[in-house]
């Protein structure tokens, strides 16, 4: 990152916490034997790996075999999603003809979307999308009058990855609880890990998804929760690695970080004061915003949002354009998903929240951590003042 630009994209990604680096440093050159080795280095590496499991297992109050190791989110999510499906087809319904149900809300991450359209077009699946409302906010009663007989899972995000909004995940894990069948619940809590309490015993989720690179630990890994008794067809063979769900060597030094960045995430007297402290920045932020463009629409205002994230969209802007120019004045922020942005695609969610077709194109997303400045506020929205808005002679 240039030192010049401002960074408020901490929603895409975070910068490795120092502690991280130090405990996985060992790992590279040191400790750097394949786990799956009997020798004695090999099971050193598996001893770490086996530790940072069991760091992890405790955080979220689950048991050792419980937590699942892949590459990143994008894959935990696939393996809880095709790994489910592809068991029920398989192994219980070897005849395809009850393809099962799969519902998820519209405000799902590309990587739980895309999932899903991909089995439905393949005829695998049902699918059905509950729309949110024009906060950005689901409602468990929708998805209870979706629920049908063939319904294997409800996939919904906890907080929504572009406009922060808060999702009513204990709701909807209790009106399942009632439900005979009652379907898997997949809760994707990327953005929440950071600010609330993700234990899955508290949420009623029976996956879980975390990515630890969002909250200042490593790329290249992530972490599924997978309930006990709970069968997923592995997506990837060759080895017995991670309970026989995930084959490939492990990544060793990720997993000893991952470990280290949830450790660091503390407690929930930590999570509320970090609430509190990037709450009162983002504040500043969209009263500057206001100020500067008075129609400008802060999206999903009006529900309960995490505090890092600010979605709002601008009449008649081109959002690609004005991300160059933002860039080139050095402030550095995105139009929606890290994960979809490279092709260029203009956010669903000034549709999905029924904004006039005026600011269809102008959506853009300013996300903040813990150490985000009250300088870097104010210079950040000096720099959108001027830049925002292309210039006319």
């Amino acid at each position: 990152m240039s030192e010049s630009n401002i960074y408020l994209d901490y929603a895409a990604t975070t910068p490795l916490k120092k502690e991280v680096l130090e405990a996985m440093l060992p790992y590279y050159q040191e400790y750097f034997a394949n786990p799956s080795s009997i020798h004695k280095d090999g099971q050193a590496a598996a001893a770490a790996i086996d530790r940072a499991r069991e760091k992890i297992a405790r955080y979220f109050e689950v048991m050792f075999e419980e937590i699942i190791f892949c590459s990143g989110a994008s894959e935990a999510l696939n393996l809880a999603i095709k790994g489910l499906v592809f068991n029920h087809l398989f192994r219980r319904n070897k005849n395809f003809l009850e393809k099962p149900t799969l519902i998820i809300s519209s405000l799902e991450h590309p990587a739980v979307e895309q999932t899903c359209q991909l089995l439905k077009e393949n005829g695998l699946i049902e699918l059905k999308i509950i729309q949110s409302n024009s906060f950005g906010q689901c409602k468990p009663e929708d998805f209870l009058e979706a629920l049908d007989k063939k319904t294997l899972l409800i996939a919904l995000i906890y907080v929504q990855n572009e406009i922060g909004t808060v999702q009513p995940i204990k709701e909807l894990a209790k009106i399942l609880k009632t439900q005979d069948p009652s379907p898997y619940l997949l809760v994707d809590a990327v953005q929440a890990v950071e600010y609330f309490d993700c234990r899955p015993e508290t949420l009623g989720a029976d996956l879980l998804v975390v990515s630890p690179h969002k909250f200042g630990g490593p790329k290249g890994v992530g972490i599924l929760f997978r309930r006990l008794g709970i069968n997923l067809w592995p997506l990837v063979s060759g080895g017995e690695q991670e309970f026989g769900l995930r084959a490939g060597t492990e990544n060793v030094a990720g997993i000893v970080g991952a470990a280290k960045a949830i450790e660091l995430l503390g407690d929930g007297q930590k999570r509320a004061l970090r609430r509190s402290l990037v709450e009162k920045r983002r504040q500043v932020f969209e009263e500057g915003l206001q100020k500067y463009f008075p129609s400008l629409k802060i999206l999903g205002r009006k529900a309960k949002r995490a505090p890092h994230i600010s979605g709002f969209a601008v009449k008649d802007l081109d959002a690609q354009q004005a991300l160059i120019r933002l860039d080139m004045a050095g402030l550095s922020l995105s139009m929606g998903s890290a994960c979809s942005v490279r092709k260029l695609h203009f956010s669903k969610i000034p549709k999905l929240l029924h904004l006039p077709s005026s600011y269809e194109k102008g959506f853009l997303r300013a996300s903040f951590c813990e150490t985000t400045s009250e300088d870097e506020i104010k210079n950040a929205l000096k720099i959108l003042s001027q830049n925002l808005y292309e210039e006319r002679d």
